[in-house]
């Protein structure tokens, strides 16, 4: 004896096709979540790196000036407040037949600078950052070579949401050199 076989008709049920639909909408979502999700992660992390980066190379300019200067010039100086202001006496970059200069660290509109006697300013933070916080500390002993503290606090000048906000607190001192020739 032989079997029928069944004839079905070509194509697919209404029912199938509902979860093709529901499989297809789920995997865009989930496609779609991830790529978001990316995204804001990658904008975070260069937030962040921007932020660093920005608050590293301020500090280790202020730093420098500080090893290769002569003295600080405390009349123009502000210390221990925020945001500060540090003002050295160098015979870097002299300008002219003068014996020393001056350079001078100070914030501005929440951008950090630095102003060398005869030059414009230049500034030393990105335009995407901010200055939260500067201080310097003088310490001066008798016993040791003088020496400048610089606490620099800097955070993300993005207009979002306080979660976007990223922020950085440096701390490092400087001797200087210069000081004992």
């Amino acid at each position: 004896m032989e079997k029928k076989k069944k004839n079905f008709p070509a194509g697919i049920s209404l029912f199938e096709a509902v979860v093709y639909i529901a499989f297809f909408v789920v995997i865009v979502g989930v496609v779609m979540t991830l790529t978001t999700q990316l995204i804001a992660i990658n904008q975070s992390a260069q937030q962040t790196n921007e932020v660093t980066s920005s608050a590293r190379y301020a500090l280790d300019t202020m730093a420098q000036e500080v090893r290769h200067a002569k003295s600080v010039y405390t009349p123009t100086s502000s210390f221990d407040v925020s945001p500060g202001q540090l003002s050295l006496e160098t015979t870097r970059d002299l300008v002219g037949n003068e014996t020393t200069t001056y350079v001078d660290f100070y914030v501005d509109s929440g951008l950090l600078y630095l102003k060398r006697e005869g030059s414009n300013s230049e500034q030393l933070t990105s335009d995407s950052v901010k200055v939260e916080a500067l201080t310097f500390s003088y310490l001066n002993q008798s016993t040791v070579t003088p020496a400048v503290r610089m606490t620099l606090t800097i955070g993300s000048n993005d207009k979002g949401t306080d979660v976007n906000h990223r922020s950085i607190t440096l701390v490092t001192t400087a001797t200087m050199r210069s000081y004992a020739e």
